[in-house]
This record gives C-alpha cells, sequence and structure tokens, in this order.
C-alpha cells in the first residue's frame, strides 16, 4: 500500500547563474517550509555520478517543476532533464508545472530572442546531430505548451504562493488513504472486491456493499480498495464513519462533503436535504466517481447522498460498508461478508503488534494464543490487545489530548496514534467503543473474582469494594472513581499502604472524609477535589508527580510541594483554608497554576514570577492576597487573571519582553498604577482593568502594547484622563470607559484610532467630545448613555458613516436630534431611551430648515436604518412623520412608554416593518391599521386600548397622505402578522373588524390579564394559531372552538370561564399542553373529564397542570413524600426504555406548605434515569397557594442509553438551581405502557379506556419530535403566573432546546 514516489515535488530543473541564489532558493525554501518533501541537486553527495542520480531522482518524483528564464535553453544539461521530465509525464502520470520566470511563454514555444539565440549556437555546433537539436525544439514546444503560470507583474511572494497552492492541491489528490500498519490478508479480500466491481465495465452503474460485525476489518478493505482504484475514476469521495457524522453534524454535513470534494469546488453550501438530494443528482450526473459510505446503519443515509446509484453516470461504482446487511437488499447490491482472520492470520496480526515480528516471543505463546481465541478473529481487537492502551481505555478516553500526553508522555500517545488506535477530535482522545470494552476485559481477566489484584480500577462497584475493604493489593496501578452519583466512601487512613506502584488516582465525584496517611510515590496523577486533610502525607516525596489537582480541599499548607519538580499543573482553587503558595523555583516545568476563589490566600512566593513555562496563571477572587511577586519573568505566560483581588495594590514590574501574554484581567482589583515597564507586554490584546477604583491614570507608554484591541476601564472612578499617547494604539477596536465619573475629556488625538469600532462611554464624566471624532472612520458602536454632563456633540459626529448604534439614553429632546441627523448614512441601530433634558446637540453641517410639506413628510434620514428604540419618549404626532419618513428599511420599531393616543397611520409607511412594540403605551386608545409586512406586535399593558383594529379597512386610505413606496391593499396584515401580544388591556372584545381583516396566519396569540370578555366565534379560522395565552382573563366567560393548529392553551386563573368549546381532544391532533391552573373549579373539572380522558400514551407526547393533590390511580409506581425537594422511585425489574411499544407517563404533586405566595418562586424538576438526565420540568413560575398536579405522558427513549433497572427522580430547585425552600413536592408517579396491551389509559383517575386504533399510528415519532417547529422564537404564554418547559437530553426522539415548549413563548412577555 506504500507510495512508490520518493519525492512529492521534483524541483531541479533550473538555469543556476539565473535564479539559484534568488527565485529558486526562495521557492525551494517555500516548499520546505510548508512540509513538501522536495529535491534539488544540491542534495546530492560529493563523488556520486550525477546524471544517473538525477534521472532517477526525476523518476521517483511525483511532480516536476520547470524553472523557465532567459539563459535556461542556453543549458544542454537542463534540456536534456526537461526530456526525461516528460518523458516521465507521458509513463509515470507524473505532474508538470512550466513556470515562466522574467520570461514570456512565446518565446518558449517559438524559439525567440534569448531562447532563439541559443539555439542558433546549437545549430552551429551540432550540424552532423540535427536529431538532437530538434528533439531539444520538441520539448520545448511541448512544455510551453503546457498550463503553466507566468509571473508577469505579480509580486514574488505572490507567485510563490501560487505555487504552494497548486502543488499541495495535486499532493492532496494523490494522497492515499491510511491503511491498516500490517494488512494482514488484506490481497485477497482485495481481488475478491474488484472481481464484484467489475471496473472495466463502464456501461453500467453498480453498488456493492461490504458487511460483518464491528471490528473485522469493513473499513480497512473500503480503504484498500479505494486506494487501489480511485484514479481510475473522474472524481472520489470517501465518507467515513457515516454514523457518527450524521448524528453529530446532520446529512446535510455529507452532502456538502460530496460535493465540494468531486467537484473541487468548496463554495457549494448546502443549506437543508433536499436541495442537497438536487443539488448531487444536477451536478454529478454527468460524472462517473467512486464513492465510499463507510459505516452506515440507516437508509436514510443511502436515500440523501446516493439515491439508488442513479444519480451518477454510467461506469459509476458506490461501496458501502455496514453492520446490517439488509439495508443493502432494497438497493439491488451485490454484497461480501468480511469474515474473521483464521488463526494463523490472527497470530500473525496479533505478534505484529505486540512484538513487532510475526510470531509470538518464547514463553508468550500461550497466552498468545488465550488472547486470540479471546479475540475470535477480529482485526481490531487483535489490535487492541497487542498494544499498551490500558491507561488510555480505563481512565482517559475523551480527556485533552495534552493533558493525556503529560501523564503518559509524547511518545506513548504518538505511538498510540500513529497506529491509529487511538484518534484526535477536537483535541480529544477518542477511540473505537470495542477497543475499550476488549481491553477493559482483558484487564479483569487479570483477576475475575479479586479486583484488588487488578492493574486497573474503574467500576465504580469495584473501585468501592477495594477502598472500602482495604483489599488492594501491590499490583493497582491506576483508580478512577466515578460513581453513578455523588456519595460517601469511606475509607482506612492505610487504604493505600500496599498499593505502592499506584500511579494514577482520579476521583470525580466520592466524598471522602478521612485523611490517607500514606501515598505512592510513583504517582503521576493526584486528582482529589475535596481532599480532606490539611496536608499531604509526610512521607509522600511526589517526585513522579506531573498533575496535582485538589479543588476545594481542606489543605492549610503545601509543605513538600516545593519538590514535586516534575509537576505540569498545580489546581488549588476554593481551597478556603490555603494561606500561602511556597518557593516554586524547583518546579521549573509548572504551566499552570490555580489559585482562583482562595478568599483566605495571603501570599504568594516571588519564585512564580520567574516561572519560565508557566502559560496560565489563576488567581479570581482571592480577596486577602497581598504579598504577590514584585517581578515578572514569564516569557511563556498567556492568561493572567488577578480579578477582584481587591487587598492586591501593586502590579509586579515586568522584567523581560514578554510576547507571549495575550490577556490581563484585573477587573475589580486593588491595583493603583501600572508600571512603566508594561511596554514589555508586547503581545497583550486584551487588558481589562473594570472596576479599578484606585487606578488614577495609565503609563504614558501605553502606546507600545502595538497588539492591544480591547481595552476596557468602565467603573474606574478614580481614572480623570487619557494619556495622549492612547491615539497611538494603532490595532485597538474596543475601549470601555463607561461609568468614569470622574473623566472629562478624551485626548485629542482620539481620531488617529483608525481601527476602533466600539466606544463605550456611557455614565461617565465626559463633558464634550474632541472635534476630531469624526475622523473615526471605523466606529459601529457609540454609547453616551446617561452622560449628564455631556452639553453638545460637534458637527463631525455626522461623519461617521459606519455607525451602527447610537446610545443617547437620558435625554427626552432625541426626537430633535434625530430631526436634525439626516447625514448619518449607515446608521443601522439607533437606541434611545429615556433621556436626559440637559443635553443640546448641534446641527449637522450644511443643513437648512426647508418648509415641510402639507402632510408633514420629509425626505428620507438613516436610509439603512434597522431598529428604532424611541422608548419612554413623547414624540408628537407631527415630528414622528417628519422624521422617520420613508423608513422602507426599518424593520424593529418600539415605541413602549410614549404618550401617543392612536398609533399614528404613519407608521404604516414603513413596509419593511417586521415588529412593533407599544407596551406601556398608558395613553393608547385604539390601533386602527399596522404596516403590510408587520409579523409581531406587542401592545402588553396599554390600559386605555379600547379598539384593535376595528377600523382597519377604512384606515388603510389614510396612506394617501404620504404615498407609501409600494401599493398597501386593505387587509393585508392579515397575511403577515404572526405574533400579537394585547395582554394587560382593557379590551373586552377582540374586533377585526371583519373576518377579512382577520390575520389568519397568526401563530401566537397573548391576551393575558386583559378584559377580554369573549373571542370572536371565528377565531378557528386561524389556521395557523399554535399558541394562545388566556392567562388571568377574569372576565372571560367563553372560548369557542379552536383551529386543529393548536398545540398550548393557557387558562391559568380565568375564574369566570363557564363554556369552552374544545372538548374532543381528538379534533387538537397538535395539541401538546394545556394550563388549568387556578382556573374555574366548572371548567377544571369538565376539561378533566371530558378532554384530558381522551389523551392516549400511545398517540402523541402531552402534558398538562391542574389544581390537585392526588396522583392518578392507574400510575403504576407511586410514592407520597411529605413536603420533600427531593423525591426517587426505583423500579426494581428489566424496563427496556427504548422499546418502540412503550409510552411513559410522569406525575408530580407540588405546593407550599405554608399556603403562601411569593414573588418569583421558581420549581425545576429533573426525571433522571441510571444517572442521566432525560428532561427537565424547568422554572415553573408558582403564582397559587394551592397544591397542583403535573403530568406528562411521552414515547420511548434512546435504547442505547436507557435500558433495565431504572430510578427516576423528582427535584424542586430555585431559580439559581439551589434545593427549593418554598416549593416541595408532595407525591410523585410513574407508569410504563405497551402499545400491544389490550388497555390504555387517560388522566382521570380510575378511568378505563378501550384501545382506539388510528389510521395514522405510524406518525406518532413525528407528533413528539416535532411537536414545535418553530424553535427560533423565543416567548412564553405562561410567564405571566406559571410557566413550564422541558429540557430534553434524547433528542433524537423528542429534540427539545432548554425551556421548552412553553419558554418558548418568553417574546410575547419579554418585551414589556
Amino acid at each position: 500500500m506504500a507510495s512508490s514516489w520518493t519525492y512529492d515535488v521534483f524541483f531541479l530543473s533550473f538555469r543556476g547563474k539565473d535564479t539559484r541564489n534568488n527565485f529558486t532558493a526562495h521557492l525551494y525554501d517555500a516548499l520546505r517550509r510548508n512540509e513538501i518533501n522536495t529535491f534539488m541537486d544540491d542534495q546530492l553527495r560529493s563523488g556520486e555520478e550525477i546524471s544517473p542520480a538525477l534521472l532517477k531522482a526525476i523518476e521517483e518524483s511525483q511532480i516536476s517543476i520547470i524553472v523557465f528564464s532567459k539563459n535556461y535553453a542556453s543549458s544542454r544539461w537542463c534540456l536534456n532533464e526537461l526530456m526525461k521530465i516528460l518523458e516521465c509525464k507521458r509513463t509515470k502520470g507524473q505532474h508538470v508545472l512550466p513556470l515562466f520566470y522574467n520570461l514570456d511563454p512565446s518565446e518558449v514555444r517559438n524559439q525567440t530572442n534569448s531562447v532563439g539565440e541559443a539555439f542558433v549556437k546549437y545549430g552551429e555546433r551540432f550540424k552532423n546531430d540535427e536529431n538532437k537539436v530538434h528533439g531539444w525544439k520538441t520539448v520545448l514546444t511541448e512544455a510551453a505548451n503546457l498550463s503553466g503560470k507566468l509571473l508577469g507583474n505579480m509580486d514574488e511572494p505572490e507567485f510563490i504562493h501560487e505555487i504552494i497552492e497548486w502543488v499541495n492541491s495535486i499532493l492532496v489528490k494523490k494522497t492515499d488513504l491510511q491503511v491498516a500498519r500490517y494488512p494482514v490478508g488484506i490481497e485477497s479480500l482485495l481481488q475478491d472486491m474488484k472481481l464484484l466491481l467489475d471496473i472495466e465495465n463502464i456501461v453500467s452503474k453498480q453498488m456493492v456493499g461490504i458487511f460483518g460485525t464491528a471490528g473485522v476489518g469493513k473499513t480497512t478493505l473500503a480503504k484498500a480498495i479505494y486506494n487501489s482504484i480511485a484514479s481510475q475514476f473522474e472524481g472520489c469521495c470517501f465518507l467515513e464513519n457515516i454514523r457518527e457524522t450524521s448524528s453529530q453534524t446532520g446529512l446535510i454535513h455529507l452532502q456538502n462533503k460530496l460535493l465540494s470534494k468531486i467537484l473541487e469546488c468548496s463554495s457549494i453550501i448546502v443549506d437543508n436535504v433536499d436541495q442537497g438530494i438536487t443539488l448531487i443528482e444536477q451536478r454529478l450526473c454527468l460524472k462517473r466517481i467512486l464513492l465510499v459510505l463507510d459505516d452506515v446503519d440507516h437508509s436514510d443515509q443511502i436515500e440523501k447522498i446516493v439515491g439508488n446509484c442513479d444519480w451518477f453516470d454510467l461506469g459509476s461504482r458506490v461501496i458501502i460498508t455496514t453492520r446490517d446487511a439488509h439495508l443493502l437488499t432494497k438497493y439491488q447490491a451485490l454484497t461480501y461478508r468480511v469474515r474473521e482472520l483464521d488463526h494463523y492470520k490472527a497470530l500473525q496480526l496479533f505478534s505484529y503488534h505486540a512484538f513487532n515480528k510475526d510470531s509470538p516471543d518464547d514463553g508468550y505463546v500461550e497466552v498468545t494464543n488465550d488472547v486470540i481465541n479471546y479475540a475470535g478473529g477480529l482485526p481490531l481487537a487483535l489490535v487492541v490487545l497487542g498494544s499498551a492502551l490500558k491507561d488510555t481505555v480505563c481512565f482517559f478516553k475523551g480527556k485533552e489530548v495534552g493533558y493525556v500526553t503529560k501523564i503518559l508522555g509524547s511518545c506513548g500517545i504518538k505511538e498510540l496514534m500513529d497506529r491509529r488506535l487511538i484518534t484526535e477530535s477536537n483535541k480529544l482522545l477518542e477511540m473505537h467503543d470495542l477497543l475499550q470494552e476488549m481491553d477493559r476485559e482483558i484487564v479483569r481477566q487479570e483477576s475475575p473474582k479479586e479486583p484488588g489484584k487488578r492493574s486497573r480500577l474503574w467500576f465504580h462497584e469495584d473501585v468501592r469494594n477495594v477502598l472500602e475493604g482495604n483489599t488492594g493489593t501491590n499490583k493497582v496501578e491506576g483508580i478512577l472513581i466515578n460513581l453513578p452519583e455523588e456519595d460517601v466512601i469511606r475509607l482506612s487512613p492505610k487504604v493505600f499502604k500496599k498499593m505502592k506502584r499506584l500511579r494514577i488516582f482520579i476521583n470525580n465525584n466520592a466524598c471522602i472524609f478521612e485523611e490517607p496517611s500514606f501515598l505512592s510515590n510513583e504517582l503521576r496523577v493526584l486528582d482529589w477535589p475535596k481532599y480532606p486533610g490539611e496536608f499531604l502525607p509526610s512521607t509522600f516525596c511526589g517526585k513522579n508527580l506531573v498533575i496535582l489537582s485538589m479543588p476545594h480541599s481542606n489543605l492549610n499548607e503545601l509543605e513538600g510541594v516545593q519538590n514535586f519538580v516534575n509537576l505540569t499543573s498545580m489546581n488549588f482553587s476554593d481551597c478556603e483554608f490555603l494561606k500561602k503558595i511556597p518557593d516554586v523555583s524547583r518546579i521549573p516545568n509548572l504551566e499552570k497554576l490555580d489559585l482562583g476563589y482562595c478568599k483566605n490566600l495571603v501570599e504568594v512566593h516571588h519564585s512564580v514570577g520567574f516561572l519560565d513555562k508557566l502559560i496560565s496563571l489563576f488567581a479570581r477572587e482571592c480577596t486577602n492576597l497581598r504579598c504577590f511577586p514584585r517581578s515578572f519573568k514569564l516569557r511563556s505566560l498567556k492568561y493572567l487573571n488577578l480579578s477582584f483581588c481587591s487587598r492586591l495594590k501593586n502590579f509586579p514590574e515586568i522584567e523581560c519582553e514578554m510576547e507571549c501574554l495575550k490577556y490581563i484581567n484585573l477587573n475589580n482589583s486593588g491595583i493603583e498604577e501600572l508600571p512603566s515597564s508594561i511596554g514589555y507586554l508586547v503581545g497583550v490584546e486584551r487588558l481589562f482593568l473594570c472596576g479599578c477604583t484606585n487606578l488614577k491614570n495609565l503609563p504614558d507608554n501605553i502606546h507600545r502594547l502595538q497588539n492591544l484591541m480591547w481595552l476596557s476601564l468602565s467603573d474606574c472612578t478614580s481614572m480623570k484622563e487619557l494619556p495622549p499617547s492612547i491615539g497611538y494604539l494603532g490595532k485597538i477596536r474596543r475601549i470601555d470607559l463607561g461609568f468614569c465619573k470622574n473623566l472629562m475629556t478624551l485626548p485629542d488625538n482620539i481620531n488617529q484610532l483608525q481601527d476602533l469600532m466600539h466606544l463605550f462611554l456611557d455614565g461617565s464624566g465626559i463633558k464634550e467630545f474632541p472635534s476630531s471624532i469624526g475622523y473615526l472612520g471605523s466606529i459601529e458602536e457609540l454609547y453616551l448613555g446617561d452622560c449628564t454632563n455631556l452639553m453638545n456633540l460637534p458637527d463631525t459626529i455626522y461623519q461617521l458613516q459606519h455607525l451602527k448604534y447610537l446610545n443617547l439614553a437620558g435625554n427626552t429632546k432625541v426626537v430633535e436630534f434625530l430631526k436634525k441627523g439626516e447625514d448619518i448614512l449607515s446608521m443601522e441601530k439607533f437606541a434611545i431611551s429615556s433621556w436626559a433634558e440637559s443635553l443640546q446637540l448641534s446641527p449637522p453641517p450644511n443643513t437648512s430648515d426647508s418648509n415641510d410639506s402639507n402632510d408633514g413628510c420629509s425626505s428620507a434620514s438613516f436610509p439603512k436604518l434597522q431598529e428604532l428604540d424611541l422608548s419612554n419618549c413623547a414624540p408628537s404626532q407631527s415630528n414622528f412623520c417628519r422624521i422617520l419618513a420613508f423608513y422602507s428599511s426599518l424593520e424593529t420599531l418600539d415605541l413602549s412608554g410614549s404618550d401617543i393616543v392612536t398609533l399614528p397611520p404613519y407608521v404604516r409607511r414603513f413596509v419593511g416593518l417586521k415588529s412593533l412594540s407599544l407596551n406601556k403605551c398608558k395613553q393608547l386608545r385604539e390601533i386602527l391599521g399596522l404596516p403590510p409586512n408587520v409579523r409581531e406586535v406587542y401592545a402588553k399593558s396599554c390600559v386605555s386600548l379600547e379598539i384593535f383594529l376595528e377600523q382597519a379597512r377604512s384606515s388603510l386610505e389614510l396612506f394617501n397622505t404620504c404615498d407609501p413606496p409600494e401599493p398597501v391593499e386593505a387587509g393585508t396584515v392579515r397575511s403577515t402578522l404572526l405574533s400579537l401580544n394585547l395582554g394587560n388591556s382593557v379590551l373586552t372584545e377582540l374586533d377585526f373588524a371583519t373576518q377579512h381583516e382577520c390575520p389568519f396566519n397568526l401563530e401566537i396569540l397573548c391576551l393575558s390579564s386583559s378584559s377580554i370578555v369573549s373571542l370572536p366565534t371565528w377565531v378557528n379560522k386561524f389556521v395557523a394559531l399554535e399558541e394562545l395565552n388566556l392567562d388571568s382573563c377574569k372576565q372571560l366567560r367563553e372560548t369557542p372552538e379552536l383551529p386543529p393548529s393548536i398545540r398550548s392553551i393557557n387558562l391559568s386563573q380565568c375564574s369566570s370561564l363557564e363554556r369552552h368549546k374544545f372538548g374532543d381532544i381528538r379534533d387538537l391532533p397538535m395539541l401538546r399542553w394545556i394550563d388549568l391552573s387556578d382556573c374555574s373549579e366548572h371548567i377544571n373539572n369538565d376539561v378533566q373529564m371530558h378532554l384530558l380522558s381522551q389523551v392516549h400514551l400511545k398517540d402523541r407526547y402531552f402534558g398538562c397542570i391542574y389544581p390537585g393533590n392526588k396522583i392518578p390511580e392507574f400510575f403504576s409506581h407511586r410514592k407520597e413524600v411529605s413536603n420533600t425537594n427531593w423525591c426517587e422511585i426505583d423500579i426494581n425489574e428489566p424496563i427496556h426504555l427504548g422499546s418502540k411499544n412503550a409510552r411513559f407517563a410522569f406525575s408530580a404533586v407540588f405546593g407550599r406548605p405554608d399556603g403562601q405566595v411569593e414573588e418569583g418562586t421558581v420549581m425545576c424538576v429533573e426525571v433522571i434515569i441510571n444517572g442521566h438526565e432525560i428532561f427537565c420540568l424547568d422554572r415553573v413560575h408558582i403564582s397559587t397557594s394551592s397544591d397542583h398536579v403535573w403530568l406528562l405522558y411521552r414515547g420511548s427513549f434512546d435504547s442505547q442509553i436507557m435500558m433495565g433497572t431504572l430510578r427516576v427522580q423528582f427535584t424542586c430547585k430555585d431559580v439559581n438551581e439551589n434545593p427549593s425552600k418554598s416549593v416541595f413536592l408532595k407525591s410523585c408517579g410513574f407508569h410504563l405502557e405497551h402499545r400491544y396491551q389490550e388497555n390504555t389509559i387517560g388522566l382521570t383517575d380510575g378511568v378505563q379506556l378501550s384501545k382506539r386504533h388510528r389510521d395514522d399510528d405510524d406518525d406518532d415519532d413525528k407528533f413528539e419530535s416535532n411537536w414545535y417547529p418553530h424553535q427560533e422564537r423565543h416567548s412564553s404564554m405562561l410567564q405571566t403566573s406559571l410557566t413550564l418547559g422541558l429540557r430534553v437530553s434524547d433528542a433524537e426522539d423528542m429534540p427539545l432546546c432548554e425551556s421548552q415548549p412553553l419558554n418558548h413563548i418568553n417574546q410575547i412577555t419579554d418585551k414589556t
């Protein structure tokens, strides 16, 4: 399988005196720097025959580069090389790239100018050998006709870069896939596959499936055949590990990869699967391709990527590897089964990996045979068992490569990666599941009945037995404690005395209260959070320790740590009793030091400032830290955090250039000044000094931080001025000066910050801007809110052509400013809220008072404005039109808190408006019309609102006063409005004038806390309505029939409701949630009996909440508790949670023991099965003093995660994720039902329902997985009184985001 090429590039053919010491040298250096193996004649050893060696080098190169220069043709050496290169192109498929350096290709092609002069001389010299001269001319012409590259007017570095990219593209195409290191038995399988593929037959298309058990070598065979035949196709693609890739990134990623690989174009981007199918069929239909789909486990993966193999041209071949042969039958694929290796080949393969030869060493024959018999002829298992993987397999799968490398050594990890036994993905170690399973079994077999005699312990029961039973032995080398949940392990202080070879101890979640009296000196990893002792054992020398992690421990002294000479990482975060970090000068390899939140830490030894390899120093919230290194000489430091070290007054002097340091966080520290030596921090990109109230100024040489991009000085209340040198920070993009109360001015040279994009001055003491502010050509955000001293803005403010966001919060004269601001052409977002009276703005330059037209309309300002916030302002109606006319680009308008009485008709001029907010417009009485394309209207707490769209049709005629850019037909709003919130209004009815004005596409309707008495009888015509919120509509008496699209209904606290017309749930197939909390007793009982009892477990995902204190009696598992925030149910029987026939019900009764209601109380209910969080009843805002029942039906879980006996756990937490102190569980329940059972269940106690057959029974999963399709909006119809959400980790079955379904409606009320 090895490549026959010795060199990637044969870089030889150049004229030495023309280019050897300039262009050729530069190109050669660039090739080598890009790891491209390149040959030059300079590499030949002295005394070696030149010509034969060069000819051999040409033959062994994949690519030849010819540098044609003016004197190239005058060299017979070069011409003979050229003849050999073109011969290899014809016979060996070598790639050839001609370069024309200060020479036109026509001169080479036609032998003119300097090339022609050379051939005149050849003609005279070789009069008797014209064939030689003719041959040279022929190859020159042939080479010049090849596709090459011309230097021309291009810069030489650019020219070289283009060459490198071309070479790389050729090498990538020609690079074989990595197959097995020892491909034992692969040749015979290859021959079989070639016969099946029959690639000589180019008049047909063929799909071939390779199947067999996991680890048998299917992928290895597919890679080998791919390498063998790929060159015979127009395009080739190997899609590896489809099962895992499709589950993580989806089929779109695979479709994109196929198209970009075959078409050699990365700009093709597939947006959705259906589009991908069309693109593959259209773009690849004329391509003869070879495609491999590796590890397919679902027919969708075949259908959405290759169809039925008919999307490609004749002669194409598709190879599929799978464990499931049945997947291949519907595609009429030829199949090939890969069988296990016979004993002889298995012995060879194992021996290669274990002993680096084809047979075992003496003395290992018997154990080798045992291993081979155990592995059963599976190549992957044999490779695993013959390799040193135990530590990685048992302890470090999924850990960072760098972390594991420090522990096991780079050589060991590299060897495992070279052998493809472990891989790296996103910097994490990964390995085949079978590999982990097999190697762990080998460890278990070391002592099947006595875990204490095994080399490694990781299974929690074995670990507990060994530690609590004190049965460990000298054989134990590693221990990982990973309990199903945090628990106490009780052990003897001498428990580690017998484990003198212990190298790895990792405690993830055990609480151990006994302090050990002995630790092994062989330890390389000691990871023990909440270590119980005040000291480490006195006999522990730690000479081999690499990782020491003891956060949240009781340590108060680190005696002996200074002798742990091999440490690379120390973590003592949250050690509240630790007072001092000792001398670490004898730990030269320390890279990471974490001291965060050590609140009693007083001193860090000065030697920390001289750790040459230290990369990260974290000491956040060490609030008593006073003594810190006076000097820093940390050449490798990248990250420094001393934030909230409130008693730290001095920053260290910098004694050397620290170019690696990128991030410094000193927020809220006690730092009084920065030393002038800070100029040595030449690599710093982010410097945070927020809340440094003692800091009065910055050093004058701050400009030496030439890589600084973000400077944050907000809340530096003692800062009075900035040094002028700040104007020379050439790369600065963001400066935060917010709430610097004593900062009055900015330097005049601030205009030199040409890359500055974000300037925050809100709440500062700034009085005026320098006129140069207008030259900040990159500014996008300018915050001036609450700048109470600011009296005016310079005229040059209007020159900020890229301004997107301007905040002047705190001035009611903003309307006047907007009226004058017509020259700010590129503003896209303008937030102005609660403006102070004092601000007076200068008019923009070159403005004049023009006479307004009769209708008050003016020419357009801010033509790119997208978001406008005029909340808490009081714009007059006349100014309103004058300021905002012709904003066709405006998408979001907020007039909340304004004094408008009626929505001005000019608002409807904004044809692009999508969102309109009118919340808390307390004088607003009527909304007569809306813009034609509005999608969301928020008018919550408009306490005077009486009319909504009653005269919409007639009011549309008002557009005639200012002709809109496009004609707007009456009733246009009905097709665009999607979300409407009229909560807390005095509306007594929802009147759209006629059904013709009704927004039939409305998806979300919120009328919570309104005075609504009834809904229109034709509300069921809202064919898209999904969420209806009538929470706290205390005057609501009846509801009409609802459309079948409805998913969520909130009737909470509808105490006057007497009638409803949605009793038959079968007419509401999409319904997923009903809230009946504190509803009228009559309706509550009626809905429970006649509506909810119709729900069948097998039919849908469904949840509800209603007053009550009893788990439904049909529940097979119930548990009563007494006002606790935690409840669990153990089901001691085997249950297959992944069964497609299974349906589940969960229920909980919750309430308040004191019967009192507290504002903002939140309940969270987590359901945990076998240690895995399945979903979370999240953020239930309780606004009732009575008991309530929560009930949820759902389908099966992922069978690979959940199978066997289980524990269902319910917990109540407050909003801060702490155990609830006010809302408690009173009982909980769990129930399992199977579809094949004759009886199913309903909500009402004791109700028995007969099985109802459904024609669409196969669509159950669609209901669950798509139960709320519009996941991009974030709104909640239950926020007012009681919100319910579900967080689901079983995403394939029911992909819910956190706090869905009902937190999904937050946007309605969050606009308040």
